[in-house]
């Protein structure tokens, strides 16, 4: 049976532990964040009280400010511009950053990519009825691309064996145009638009801030059609399955897969690799959401997207839980880690699934949270039950004992970081709880900061 100690106990030794907070507050600096680029970034499709990355991390991090200027359906060439006019709050709110925090280059990928197949669907005459080539738009989405293509005629072209060739040539080509460099023989989409965009916004970032110690993040881009295996077979038509499997590759290609020619380099490649050389800061978020385990395939956007989610539409942005996990992936990449008992956990304690997250990304969300100060039984809760371990192993050892707690029990449960876990530490724990008990909702983080 847990022991239990009564918040009115709780509440007489908050003058005891009221010493301790601000020592454990000073530890941790509290760094500006801003966020820009597109619908990703911005939280597009998320639910009413769920937090997108930005968010989770200016929590995580405890910032000082945080402001996010993603705006839906942009692309590098529209994060450029942003950054070279902008507004008197952009300007304000970057120029005080410690933490820069760049989503974008998808939408670029997606316009081309769309229009280039709305093109092959136009001029071999499988767009949707009512449709032809002048309505295809200038940037279309991956919506258009669903609406305006007939799954039925882009099947039966696909399925039909004289098509074999030309619909090979047809997604080689697609995918060269994207990702070949080094070359005039295609349109290399990757190295010609989205590498300079991007050059063009963490140049104005720097005009705007000039802070040497300024960190700037880049986003890989996850694969967006990533389905849980047999969900395709149980749960599509045949045509849209066809349709699906026909395209797919190509963004696996694209977005983190290399092939074994030079020219030809995926995007998490090439933004790495500018990355390094301007000393920009990776998120992989690809690695984390495929979340491949060493010597083992991972496929697992499904899970951190609404894509397999009823409906006719296929919504790739990420849900709550594709927030986490690029929060997470961030956090790891930037360092400065914190022992996190805010937004971070609290939103991973929120999920009806957690049991099934996958395991490369909760290995990277485990790394971001680390040890939870205060859970001293390590079950994601604080409560009169951490007091009443600590005091436990304080009485243990005043008796000459070694004390009983596991290293990560050590770190949860030395709450002013001095050499001993004692009374006052305990204090500390009781003191929150009677906080939660009295209808306190604040973190164990901020409690202390207070």
């Amino acid at each position: 049976m847990k022991k239990f100690i009564s918040a009115a106990i709780a509440a007489s030794l908050t003058a005891a532990s009221a010493a301790v907070f601000p020592a454990f507050a000073a530890e941790e600096s509290s760094p500006a964040i801003v966020v820009l680029g597109d619908s990703i970034a911005s939280g597009y499709g998320l639910e009413e009280g769920e937090s997108c990355y930005g968010e989770i991390l200016s929590d995580y991090y405890g910032s000082s400010a945080y402001a996010n200027f993603a705006v839906a359906g942009a692309t590098s060439d529209d994060l450029a511009k942003q950054l070279e006019a902008p507004s008197d709050q952009l300007s304000s709110a970057v120029s005080d950053a410690d933490i820069v925090v760049i989503s974008i280059g998808g939408n670029d990928l997606i316009n081309y990519g769309a229009r280039f197949l709305l093109d092959f669907a136009a001029t071999n005459k499988f767009m949707t009825a009512g449709y032809t080539a002048d309505d295809i738009p200038t940037r279309p989405t991956f919506g258009d691309l669903e609406n305006m293509l007939d799954r039925s005629a882009a099947a039966a072209y696909i399925n039909d064996a004289k098509n074999t060739l030309t619909l090979a040539k047809t997604t080689a080509r697609l995918t060269a145009n994207l990702r070949m460099t080094q070359t005039t023989k295609y349109d290399c989409i990757i190295e010609t638009q989205i590498i300079p965009n991007i050059d063009k916004a963490v140049s104005a970032v720097r005009e705007l801030n000039s802070d040497p110690d300024l960190k700037i993040v880049v986003q890989t881009i996850y694969d967006p059609l990533q389905f849980e295996e047999g969900f395709l077979d149980k749960n599509m038509s045949a045509n849209r399955k066809t349709v699906i499997n026909a395209v797919s590759p190509i963004f696996q290609d694209v977005l983190g897969v290399d092939p074994s020619s030079t020219n030809a380099k995926c995007f998490k490649t090439q933004l790495s690799e500018y990355a390094a050389e301007k000393g920009l800061i990776v998120a992989d978020v690809y690695t984390d959401f495929t979340s491949a385990e060493a010597g083992k395939s991972g496929q697992y956007s499904w899970f951190f997207t609404d894509i397999q989610e009823e409906g006719d539409d296929l919504d790739f942005h990420p849900n709550k839980k594709g927030h986490l996990a690029i929060a997470a992936t961030i956090a790891n990449a930037v360092g400065d880690m914190r022992n996190d008992g805010g937004l971070m956990r609290k939103t991973f304690r929120s999920l009806a699934d957690k049991d099934s997250y996958p395991a490369a990304a909760l290995a990277a969300y485990k790394s971001a949270v680390g040890v939870f100060i205060g859970d001293v039984n390590l079950d994601d809760v604080i409560d009169s039950s951490d007091a009443s371990v600590i005091l436990a192993d304080y009485a243990l050892t005043q008796t000459g004992a070694p004390s009983a707690l596991s290293e990560d029990q050590k770190i949860a449960g030395n709450i002013d970081r001095d050499e001993f876990i004692d009374a006052t530490d305990a204090s500390t724990v009781l003191s929150y709880y009677a906080y939660t008990q009295t209808g306190g909702t604040g973190s164990f983080r901020d409690f202390l900061a207070k």
